[in-house]
C-alpha cells in the first residue's frame, strides 16, 4: 500500500499527507490506497513530508491510470438447433477467460458452443485492466415429425401421406 511504503521510508516523527494540488494546501487525499481516479491518463499525487522541526518537502508521485477494455462478443447466431454449434468471439483485450453452463471454461478469444445458457468472458488488456460481458445461447429442440400413410403401393397406384408435429408443411 502506498501509505505504508512512504511512511516506512521516512524518518520517525515525519508527518506524511497526500494531496491533489501541487501546493499541498487543498484537495487532501485521506486514503491514498483507495481513491477514485478522475479519469484515464497520468494522475499526480503530491506527498507532503513535514519533519519534527517543521521543515516541509512536497514530492510529486505519478500514477498512471489505464483504461478498461471494452468487452464485446460477436457471434454467428444466438439461437441454434439442438445438435448444432455456433462460434462466439470476444474482442477488446489481449487475453480472454470464458465461463459458461455446466462448468464450461476456455481461454481463447473465439469459442465454439452448443449448450444453452449464458457465456461470460473476462477481457483483459495489456495493462492488466479487465471488463466482463456475456452472450446467451438458446438451443431449440429438433422438430418431431410423424408421417403416416400406406408405404407400399403397386405400380401406378396412389397413396396419401399425412405429416404431423410441425408448424409449416410444404
Amino acid at each position: 500500500k502506498l501509505r505504508d511504503v512512504i511512511v516506512d521510508a521516512v524518518p520517525v516523527g515525519t508527518v506524511v499527507t497526500f494531496w491533489r494540488d501541487a501546493a499541498a494546501t487543498s484537495q487532501q487525499v485521506s486514503d491514498p490506497d483507495n481513491f477514485a481516479a478522475p479519469g484515464v491518463g497520468t494522475l499526480v499525487l503530491y506527498i507532503k513530508l513535514t519533519n519534527a522541526a517543521g521543515c516541509v518537502r512536497i514530492q510529486p508521485f505519478s500514477v498512471i491510470v489505464n483504461p478498461d477494455p471494452i468487452c464485446k462478443i460477436s457471434g454467428e447466431k444466438s439461437s441454434i438447433c439442438e445438435g448444432s454449434t455456433t462460434t462466439f468471439t470476444a474482442t477488446g483485450g489481449s487475453s480472454y477467460a470464458w465461463t459458461g453452463p455446466a462448468g464450461y471454461t476456455a481461454g481463447t478469444a473465439s469459442i465454439t458452443v452448443g449448450k444453452a445458457g449464458t457465456y461470460w468472458v473476462t477481457v483483459t488488456n495489456e495493462s492488466g485492466c479487465s471488463s466482463k460481458c456475456s452472450k446467451t445461447l438458446t438451443v431449440e429442440p429438433l422438430a418431431i415429425v410423424d408421417i403416416t400413410g400406406e408405404k407400399m403401393i403397386c405400380a401406378g397406384g396412389m397413396t396419401t401421406f399425412t405429416a404431423t408435429g410441425g408448424i409449416n408443411y410444404y
